[in-house]
């Protein structure tokens, strides 16, 4: 729980003939993370199998341009399909005819899709562009070429207008401040001067309202065609989750493929090297026609985190810093008690806690997606906390539906900056303590380096409250701090400044729940002042001035309780660095 799981290097040795049936046992048991083996390989032309799921994936990932979802993310959930659980060649077969199929359909469809949807563009530009002329007099024969001059409508460049005036004559029709939309005639020997100046549009000898006219009937036969192409599309749609389950069992079949170049091979035998979590040991050894023997690498070995299942959502913001080294402990326990309570502290109030439990409680029960999944977790817990310390700060709306209570963040805020700095102290030295186990553990040299800390802060505290011989000894400590930092330069004796500062950021935990009940305050204040003209303008200023501090809010919160980690907690013992533990497993999203 506070280490990464441990991890096992083994040597998988089997037949050559049986190495895909071994193969697909071991993706599907899931625990190996295979790397290169030292072992020397025999040439060996690539599967034909590679080449039709890549041809495969490339299809779908076209015919998934039509699905172009526009459900909210809190739609239903992901449907699955049973597909045969045949060998490969046979499913290739099959899912070859029916992706192939579907195919040539989303092809046909895209494209006519792109020239139709190029074609409305035109036309839309084209009655854009006529708009500006309505107004303006103009009979078909006025803009028509005849054997000495070219005339018509065109659009120029303000800045242009000036280049323009001695090699045609025009009339504005209408301006904007970057354009202008003239009626010209111009010379056929000037004309070849000014034609990459003016965009020229052609009316057939047609008037401009005769024109609007018939480009509105084609837009319309436009539209139709569209919908009829949209249509079509939707057939393919109804198709969608078992596409996708095709999709899922190529990607399976290519990641399988694609990890035969690991292996190492004779001509009758073929070994496997990899990871594996201790824990399941004995389910590969189950497998039939393999021998399994353990391995010594000195490499690293692959990390893959092991929390209880109400911490894993936290291991989100661990990855996001990054995971820590295999023989490194994992922070996301305490990621897991002190983010919420951060989040907390700085939200500080009993409706907005609310609120955010509602919504997180909602994202957690329709979303599909594990992501936000994890997401609405870490706000579901980090909302609970909220409304507890709401509750200690008597906040409901700020003063709104307040209530006395045992702190006030608009009465008390040096009495919450205390608590803040104390919090602080408390997460710092708990990071060093860490640090002074793991050095201890792996009998490190630099113990003193964490030990050194606690000796400067209890000097501080010596010299601050000790009698005249324990401040003695307590400067003694700081001195002899200072000395021992020096062996780094410049560096160490900066470093000690620096743990100040780190232990001064935690004055954002005030600063924030200061911010947010002062808003609170200006809002509700705006609510009283509002309730003297109208009910409705008061009940407005309250939904929308509680909802924009609440989001503001929300943010802060959530970006400072990770910075307060990444940063200052983080940097007291944490270096991560490690690899992700990525077995070659099958994915089962959309295939039952």
């Amino acid at each position: 729980m506070f280490r990464p799981e441990k991890m096992r290097e083994v040597y998988v040795l089997g037949l050559r003939k049986d190495r895909e049936d071994i193969l697909k046992k071991i993706q599907q048991l899931g625990t190996i993370h295979l790397k290169k083996t030292d072992i020397s390989d025999l040439n060996e032309t690539p599967s034909e199998l590679i080449h039709d799921a890549v041809q495969s994936l490339e299809q779908i990932r076209e015919i998934r341009k039509l699905f172009r979802d526009k459900t909210s993310i809190f739609g239903k959930k992901t449907e699955k399909v049973k597909i045969d659980e045949t060998g490969d060649a046979a499913f290739a077969a099959v899912s070859k005819r029916y992706i192939g199929r579907i195919h040539n359909s989303a092809k046909d469809i895209l494209k006519s899709e792109k020239e139709f949807e190029d074609k409305r563009k035109a036309i839309e530009k084209k009655l854009d562009l006529l708009d500006h002329f309505r107004d303006a007099d103009i009979r078909p024969e006025s803009i028509s070429d005849n054997r000495k001059f070219i005339s018509g409508l065109g659009i120029v460049s303000r800045d242009n207008l000036k280049k323009i005036e001695n090699l045609c004559d025009y009339r504005i029709a209408d301006e904007t401040e970057e354009k202008a939309y003239i009626i010209f005639i111009s010379k056929k020997e000037d004309w070849k001067k000014i034609c990459h100046i003016i965009d020229r549009f052609d009316t057939d000898e047609k008037s401009i309202i005769e024109c609007i006219r018939d480009l509105r009937k084609d837009l319309e036969a436009i539209e139709k065609q569209i919908t009829y192409t949209d249509e079509s599309a939707k057939e393919i749609r109804k198709e969608k989750a078992k596409i996708l389950a095709y999709e899922e069992r190529w990607k399976n079949i290519k990641a399988r493929l694609s990890k035969e170049k690991l292996l190492g091979r004779t001509e009758k035998t073929f070994v496997i090297n990899g990871w594996i979590p201790s824990g399941n040991l004995g389910k590969l050894e189950s497998i039939e026609n393999i021998a399994v023997f353990e391995g010594r690498s000195k490499t690293e070995p692959p990390v893959k985190l092991d929390n209880p299942s109400f911490v894993k959502p936290f291991e989100k913001i661990t990855k996001w810093f990054g995971l820590p080294q295999y023989r490194e402990i994992d922070p996301t326990m305490f990621i897991a008690v002190g983010f919420p309570i951060f989040f907390a502290i700085m939200l500080t109030d009993v409706a907005y806690g609310l609120i955010l439990l509602t919504a997180s409680v909602f994202a957690y029960f329709k979303t599909d997606d594990e992501d936000l999944k994890a997401l609405a977790h870490i706000l579901i817990i980090s909302a609970a906390a909220t409304v507890i310390a709401g509750l200690i700060f008597g906040s409901v709306f700020g003063n709104f539906w307040g209530f006395t209570s045992v702190l006030d963040a608009l009465r008390d805020p040096i009495r919450i900056l205390k608590i803040s700095l104390a919090i602080g102290l408390v997460h710092i030295n708990f990071g060093l303590g860490l640090n002074l186990y793991s050095k201890i553990k792996e009998k490190s040299k630099d113990v003193l380096e964490p030990l050194s800390w606690f000796l400067f802060e209890a000097g501080i505290l010596a010299a601050m409250i000790g009698t005249e011989t324990i401040r003695q000894i307590g400067y003694a400590a700081i001195a002899l701090v200072f000395i021992y930092r020096l062996k780094d330069g410049i560096t160490g004796f900066l470093s000690v400044p620096s743990f100040f500062g780190s232990w001064i950021s935690y004055i954002r935990l005030m600063a924030l729940a200061v911010a947010t009940s002062w808003l609170q305050f200006v809002i509700n204040m705006g609510v009283t002042a509002a309730a003297k003209v109208s009910i409705i303008l008061a009940a407005l200023v309250f939904v929308f001035g509680h909802l924009f501090n609440m989001s503001l809010n929300v943010v802060s919160a959530f970006v400072h309780s990770m910075r307060l980690h990444y940063v200052e907690f983080f940097e007291q013992f944490y270096e991560s660095g490690g690899e992700e533990f990525t077995p070659l497993k099958n994915e089962k999203k959309y295939s039952g």
